[in-house]
């Protein structure tokens, strides 16, 4: 019943920091969003994500 427990508690800890790395990147995504844009075009959501994953390229 312990390892049962131990393993419970490893997997629900697991969760927790996948759901935190998900927040984060919303987050990201989130900030990089201009207020005053109420549509994206497929390109402008195609240089966030560039943005994103090349992060020494980031255009200011």
């Amino acid at each position: 019943a312990a390892i049962k427990q131990q393993r419970k508690e490893k997997l629900k800890g697991e969760k927790a920091q996948r759901l935190n790395l998900i927040g984060e990147k919303l987050l990201w995504f989130q900030s990089q969003l201009d207020p005053d844009k109420s549509e994206y075009t497929k390109q402008d959501a195609c240089n966030i994500i560039e943005r994103y994953d090349n992060p020494k390229q980031m255009l200011f």
